[in-house]
């Protein structure tokens, strides 16, 4: 009796963010027990949903309640299993210029529809490379064929030769859209983990400029060997439907461009030097049931 006395004490002696941990953690187990125990999917997905407004991106929860909510709501509910691989998979056309990293990005979806990537502006400091970023900060348009194009800042919290960590943040009229994306490489082995929050439209929670960056291929261009002919192979995740959908990509450097040159939606030009363009070939390799 003693003991639980002085647990209790210390209990309530705690901040108020502990005391709100607590919660969390007691909700999280019985998100657990209403799904596995009694086979309650509607209100734990309602439960789901009110912790993960709770946590933080970087909380080592937030993912784990993204994943649940994905497979106790079966997925996006206007957007099918089928259509969801369809966007996830097709082609994608990279440009990577010398001192400044991805440029311009067109992707084709099997869904039929395309989107866009172009960097409007960069503080981004990548030496006499083409794609390792050491620091900086950044700002995207994203085109998709379910948006108007659309800008986000970006910056680089670290880097090193095998690993990164990437923030981005968007305004909008009524609320925003903020997403990280962490990730490390070791040979063959790969450890990534991808937070974002805002408005999906998109048939997959593709919505910032990072997601379509990162569609395909997990390391940013890190790993990118830049000479004509290079070639590599990646697998890659995509979360948000009924299942995860594992990819594979076959990537190659195709060409080196003396020049490239584009125009922004606002028709602002934008000229780079000594480039390169790489092509993504995205496949489905498997589906994966979420964690229970």
């Amino acid at each position: 009796m003693k003991r639980f006395i002085t647990f209790v004490a210390v209990i309530f002696s705690l901040s108020a963010f502990a005391g709100n941990r607590f919660d969390q953690m007691e909700t999280y187990r019985e998100i657990q027990r209403l799904m596995k125990v009694q086979g309650k999917k509607r209100p734990a997905l309602n439960l789901a949903k009110g912790l993960l407004a709770q946590l933080d991106q970087e909380d080592e929860l937030y993912k784990e309640v993204s994943e649940l909510i994905g497979f106790l709501g079966d997925g996006n509910p206007n957007f099918p299993l089928e259509k969801a691989i369809k966007y996830a998979t097709g082609t994608k056309e990279e440009i990577y210029c010398k001192g400044v990293g991805l440029v311009h990005l067109e992707g084709k979806h099997n869904d039929g529809t395309k989107s866009s990537l172009k960097l409007i502006s960069s503080n981004r400091d990548l030496g006499d490379t083409y794609s390792f970023v050491k620091g900086g900060d950044w700002v995207y348009e994203l085109d998709t064929g379910y948006r108007e194009p659309v800008t986000s800042e970006s910056w680089l919290d670290q880097s090193t030769a095998n690993s990164y960590q990437v923030r981005e943040f968007r305004r909008r009229t009524e609320g925003n859209d903020k997403g990280t994306w962490k990730a490390s490489w070791q040979g063959n082995s790969s450890s990534t983990s991808y937070s974002t929050s805002g408005e999906t439209l998109e048939p997959l929670p593709m919505y910032m400029a990072n997601d379509y960056h990162l569609w395909g291929a997990y390391d940013l261009g890190f790993k990118i060997n830049f000479k004509v002919g290079e070639k590599d192979k990646i697998y890659n995740r995509e979360g948000g439907s009924t299942k995860a959908i594992i990819l594979k990509t076959d990537r190659e450097v195709t060409k080196h461009l003396d020049q490239f040159n584009y125009k922004d939606a606002k028709g602002n030009n934008h000229k780079f030097s000594d480039c390169f363009k790489v092509h993504l070939k995205i496949e489905l390799d498997k589906l994966e049931d979420y964690k229970r």
